[in-house]
């Protein structure tokens, strides 16, 4: 890591600060919004969605086969599980956990804007320049009735984000824009910010950072490759802050802290260092820390790629029996009976989709059941390729499935069989409501 951006991890407090850093080293000529347009732009900032549109699926196929299955597991029949595998695997009534590879850095190494910002003319506003030049705008917009769900969010005056198919007022980024016509909503434009040059400042640093993943010589050097990628992004959007963070090791370094920052608090980060924290006199003086900008539209670009792969499924994005059961920022559970249509996707480069139950050498999986009780809360149960080990995240099933639960209240450590079938088991009136019901979550 040193090496490749010649910074040391041992003087930044968290990997996405050092990640930052290395963004930095990687493009200065970046040009940072104004603070007096920021609130603008901050506008159309949105997270990854999480959407539930199915509450529970089995696989008639598996259910029929599946005493034979367990079975077969039982007395260790190798030949027997091979052909009740291939027999699932031919049926195609199972589910895919398909994930978009590195989706923010794809999205980071895409097309951005550069320079300077104006507002947008009449005749702009009027006719928008999609895909030739990136603009952020206000829009009033009446969406189609007849949608699965609505495309577009309304943000309350608590920040939060409500979601309805009635009229509304917001300010977006174009991807979110075009994909909101491309679902048929009518837009009128109200005023915007837009950018006459653009490029690929971000591009050399997802390129470094994807080449040190590759290269790292065991899982440390990969996982620490990947968070800077990964968390990158995040540090694009993040607010302006007046406090400032650094590691002290001597006298000499805490004297030019004091000396250059208003002192507010320290805590011991080892026998040898502190963290400190300050102040910088007169923050109101400079611009806005972070491009929000790009950040903006690494998210929506993020979003507008998902809409992109589901409308290969479903273009007119009304069809219930053709939606991704599960839709997180990065990934779609899709049934198999749809891996025709998902083919051009499915690859391993950047933006392309591969099967996150059987990443980094592991033995394949099937989904064969799901049960969705609400954003990041789920259950699903696989089976695994004949000769394939239970990975250490799963729990194994005494029936020959293997079952893995996600829920954002508890962590994943703290779950048992018995406390999983207990949590899922007084959800059926919940899940119920669901099959009738789609809801965003951010």
């Amino acid at each position: 890591m040193h090496a490749l951006w010649g910074l040391d991890v041992n003087n930044y407090v968290t990997i996405s600060a050092y990640a930052y850093a290395a963004l930095q080293r990687t493009n200065l000529s970046v040009v940072e919004v104004p603070i007096s347009d920021s609130d603008f732009i901050r506008s159309a900032y949105y997270g990854g969605r999480v959407t539930p549109r199915i509450a529970s699926w089995h696989s008639e196929e598996f259910d029929r086969m599946h005493e034979a299955w367990y079975a077969a597991i039982e007395r260790d029949d190798q030949d027997t599980q091979k052909q009740l595998w291939a027999q699932i695997k031919q049926s195609q009534d199972y589910y895919l956990d398909l994930d978009v590879n590195s989706l923010y850095p794809w999205s980071m190494a895409q097309n951005l804007p550069t320079g300077e910002h104006r507002y947008m003319t009449a005749d702009e506003l009027a006719n928008p320049p999609w895909r030739e030049k990136h603009f952020f705008a206000e829009v009033n917009y009446v969406p189609p009735s007849d949608l699965c769900e609505p495309v577009l969010p309304k943000r309350r005056e608590d920040e939060r984000l409500s979601w309805d198919l009635l009229p509304g007022n917001g300010i977006f980024s174009w991807p979110d824009l075009l994909v909101a016509i491309n679902a048929g909503y009518q837009l009128h434009f109200v005023r915007g910010i837009i950018w006459d040059t653009s490029g690929t400042p971000w591009l050399p640093f997802v390129e470094k950072g994807v080449a040190a993943k590759q290269a790292a010589a065991d899982k440390c050097g990969r996982d620490a490759a990947k968070g800077t990628l990964n968390s990158a992004s995040g540090k694009l959007g993040e607010r302006r802050k007046d406090d400032h963070h650094e590691i002290v090791r001597s006298k000499a370094e805490l004297k030019h802290f004091q000396g250059t920052h208003h002192w507010n608090d320290f805590s011991p980060l080892s026998p040898e260092s502190i963290i400190v924290t300050g102040t910088k006199p007169n923050p109101d003086a400079v611009k806005c820390e972070r491009p929000w900008h790009h950040a903006a539209l690494v998210t929506a670009l993020g979003r507008m790629r998902l809409y992109d792969i589901r409308d290969a499924v479903d273009p007119s994005r009304r069809d219930i029996s053709k939606v991704a059961a599960y839709q997180d920022t990065d990934s779609l559970f899709y049934h198999a009976k749809h891996l025709d249509k998902l083919g051009p996707y499915i690859g391993s480069e950047l933006g392309q989709l591969s099967n996150d139950l059987c990443k980094n050498g592991e033995p394949e999986q099937l989904i064969v059941g799901f049960e969705i009780i609400a954003p990041k809360n789920y259950r699903i149960i696989t089976v695994i390729e004949p000769g394939g080990r239970v990975p250490k995240d799963a729990i194994k099933r005494n029936d020959g499935t293997v079952c893995y639960i996600t829920c954002k209240a508890i962590p994943s450590d703290l779950w048992t069989l018995e406390k999983a079938e207990a949590f899922f088991a007084r959800s059926e009136e919940h899940t119920s409501e669901l099959q009738s019901h789609s809801f965003i979550s951010y």
